[in-house]
């Protein structure tokens, strides 16, 4: 009998030992980048749906720590377009959009491999319009600040989603898609300030993530 009751204290001591060990910690450091580029697709009634074609872009952003599971991020976009309709433009020949954002995420484990990150966020806008002179390089991207029209400041809001799939215990690649809703200040007749004041659209990520967390460190990775 004493054998017994010794070996089922020991098995519920054991018990509880796997449960503690098993529990995740609240708070967990892990510093992690994401590198993507970017294909925007903006859709509606308004001047960058319109006037404009998306050329390839890219941005990248960082997490710290994560709590309950749930991650702080900050990023930076660079968004690049082309007009391609000169008369609703006039004299600008492309525009860049920059957003530096924050977002707060959450990490859905699917499996040992994949996982899901959906992620709301907000963050401050610029608009560039550019227009190229007679000396201007031929390279669309590296001769971007050659000569400015105008510029509009603004606020965005972003709903998405990431596709994590490990390669190693510290490297990922995703693909991601979110929404994108801009309101930007601008001084013209109120009938012209949605048009151009505002764009929606979605971008189309693809990249690689790099980092672990310490929930993870003492996890296999295959």
């Amino acid at each position: 009998m004493k054998k017994t009751i010794l070996l089922l204290a020991l098995f519920g001591i054991h018990c509880m030992g796997a449960q503690e060990t098993a529990k995740e910690p609240i708070f967990a450091m892990g510093p992690m980048v994401r590198v993507h580029g970017i294909y925007s697709l903006q859709f509606g009634d308004h001047y960058l749906a319109d006037a404009n074609d998306p050329q390839v872009s890219f941005g990248m952003n960082l997490s710290l720590f994560d709590v309950y599971g749930f991650r702080l991020a900050g990023g930076i976009d660079h968004l690049f377009y082309k007009t391609h309709d000169i008369e609703m433009a006039a004299d600008v020949s492309r525009t860049k959009y920059t957003a530096v954002y924050g977002a707060i995420s959450y990490d859905i484990p699917i499996t040992e491999k994949f996982l899901i990150q959906p992620y709301v966020g907000v963050g401050w806008a610029n608009l560039n319009f550019k227009r190229s002179d007679e000396n201007g390089s031929s390279n669309f991207y590296a001769d971007f600040d050659n000569v400015g029209v105008s510029s509009q400041q603004g606020a965005e809001v972003r709903v998405g989603v990431y596709f994590d799939y490990r390669l190693a215990k510290v490297v990922s690649v995703f693909t991601g898609v979110n929404y994108i809703y801009g309101s930007y200040d601008i001084d013209t007749a109120r009938e012209y300030r949605d048009y151009f004041g505002n764009s929606s659209g979605m971008q189309l990520n693809l990249g690689f993530k790099i980092g672990l967390s310490k929930r993870d460190k003492n996890k296999s990775f295959q």
